[in-house]
């Protein structure tokens, strides 16, 4: 989970009252880590653990988790953190899953577009169709545009990531738009709220059609990827992720490029 969801009654509960101003801030801080990692507000196995220790994980002293609070507590050699919000996570893992499976299972069929009608109506007036004449032979010619057209695309260079895309790229009909634009919302929790915008709608529309197919080889990397703390390799180059949905679909070749680094970098 990315955010920390308290609701306001503990701040008025016996718990909270009864505490001292450093027990309150410690417990804010065990409660963040632990929504951050959804282990259900238990620290398990950290009763023996050096200040180092708390401090890299929890961003806490050791001295400040002994101290007796109602706000945590030891229960064996595991600290129970008190208001942690289980239900949310229950929550998040449920819609989290049901996405992955539904992506799985090639998701809804994608609704069928009513053919347009192209065809131009007759007109009975002959002189409606014919071309008004000119007294400048300049404008009547038209401007080689597909010459110019041939000679942009020649100088324009294509972006070929490090890692090659597996997969076929573009629409595919196993691999239908609402199961792409699911599978990418996964990886953060705050894009899996509320409907897209018409600026985000269109950004997935393009991806889709770049690469389609190909994203879902790839999904599960990227889901991973987005997920990890870890924000340097091994050789201290940062990676980068957008916070941004529309900025993530814009550059998703990009992206699906730093997770394959991040990738190869865990083996």
């Amino acid at each position: 989970m990315e955010y920390l969801n308290i609701p306001t009654s503990i701040f008025s509960s016996p718990e909270f009252i009864g505490a001292e101003p450093a027990q309150r801030a410690t417990w804010i801080a065990l409660l963040g880590w632990c929504c951050d990692q959804e282990n259900g507000g238990v620290v398990r196995g950290c009763r023996h653990w050096n200040d180092r220790r708390w401090m890299q994980t929890c961003g806490v002293t050791s001295e400040e988790v002994g101290l007796t609070s109602d706000l945590y507590r030891f229960e064996g050699d595991d600290l129970v953190v008190y208001g942690f919000p289980r239900e949310l996570q229950d929550a998040v893992q449920a819609r989290r899953f049901a996405n992955r499976e539904n992506g799985k299972k090639g998701g809804r069929p994608s609704a069928e577009k009513a053919p347009q009608e192209t065809e131009e109506e007759p007109t009975d007036n002959p002189k409606e169709t014919e071309p008004k004449p000119t007294d400048n032979p300049s404008e009547t010619q038209p401007e080689p545009t597909g010459k110019r057209k041939k000679e942009r695309k020649k100088e324009r260079k294509e972006y070929t990531p490090p890692y090659p895309l597996e997969g076929e790229a573009g629409e595919c009909a196993d691999y239908p738009l609402d199961v792409f634009v699911a599978d990418i919302r996964t990886c953060r929790e705050a894009w899996q709220v509320g409907e897209l915008t018409r600026r985000e709608r269109q950004a997935a529309a393009a991806a889709y059609r770049d690469l389609g197919a190909a994203y879902r080889n790839h999904a599960e990397t990227v889901y991973r990827y987005y997920l990890s703390p870890q924000d340097k390799d091994r050789k201290g180059t940062r990676y980068f992720r957008y916070d941004d949905l529309a900025a993530f679909l814009n550059n998703l070749r990009n992206v699906i490029s730093q997770a394959q680094r991040w990738a190869d970098d865990q083996q």
